[in-house]
């Protein structure tokens, strides 16, 4: 595995009413899902935040029912990234930042995720916000436009790649339509998110697109690559095949990773 010795592998949030009977045992109650949840997988993206900074007891709570070892990565409140396109949030995002290290060393990496709509004309901003972020912990950047990967510096890569090479931030690499299927190695990890497309499926509770070429190509690119990383953060979207913790289990086996079996079990039927 090269450098890598470090993977954190799981879902994009735990609390899924479909998972109830597949993946939690059915008449669990959903305050208990997440000490659940981190006995099989040992890295959660956290969800609820990109919609608010979380109460500080929240926060406690995460960190008091996971084992030690679990880590956590969430998502910039959209206030922030989306409302205010990072313009006059500084003081908020240094709210956050302070909030979420009440994990201390169960907190992974901070998800800067960014609407199609911001664009690579909005370089110097976000430059000159990566440039305020507090030190001492691990930033993740996802952009969805396109114009992200073609704005070149000279002709060897984007202008956001030497750009976040800069600020010790990670370019987060995306399954996500109309993108393409790229790692930049910008910092001495890796995360990478497992999207599809919004709305692909009514229900979430087995897989229904075998996505096992995809995730051959994925590990294939991370193999070119690994010697660049130390540490290594991968989560899957419920809308990528049908059901995020199969299919992450799925690529741990690909990997090479142990995946623990969840009771009750998975249906039997796939695809």
């Amino acid at each position: 595995m090269g450098r890598v010795v470090n993977w954190y592998i799981g879902a994009m949030g735990y609390s899924y009413a479909d998972w109830a009977g597949v993946f939690y045992p059915k008449d669990m109650q959903s305050r208990n899902y997440l000490s659940y949840y981190s006995r099989i997988f040992n890295a959660v993206e956290i969800d609820s935040t990109f919609y608010g900074i979380p109460r500080d007891e929240v926060v406690r709570r995460w960190a008091s029912v996971t084992p030690q070892e679990f880590k956590f990565c969430l998502k910039v409140p959209r206030e922030i990234t989306h409302e205010a396109g990072l313009v006059g949030v500084q003081g908020e995002i240094l709210r956050f930042i302070q909030t979420v290290q009440t994990l201390g060393e169960k907190l992974g990496a901070v998800l800067f995720q960014f609407p199609p709509s911001f664009d690579v004309e909005k370089l110097a901003e976000l430059e000159r916000c990566l440039a305020g972020l507090p030190t001492g912990v691990r930033y993740a950047v996802e952009v969805r436009n396109s114009s992200w990967y073609t704005a070149k510096v000279g002709a060897a890569e984007p202008a956001l790649a030497s750009a976040l090479r800069q600020h010790g931030v990670c370019w987060a690499a995306t399954e996500y339509p109309g993108l393409p299927r790229r790692i930049y190695p910008t910092t001495d990890f890796v995360y990478i998110r497992w999207i599809g497309q919004h709305g692909s499926f009514q229900h979430h509770d087995h897989e229904r697109i075998d996505r096992t070429p995809e995730l051959r190509a994925w590990r294939e690119l991370i193999r070119a690559l690994e010697s660049n990383f130390g540490w290594a953060f991968g989560f899957f979207n419920n809308d990528y095949a049908g059901f995020a913790a199969g299919t992450a289990n799925r690529f741990k086996l690909l990997m090479g990773l142990e995946a623990r079996n969840f009771t009750p079990p998975q249906q039997g039927a796939l695809f």
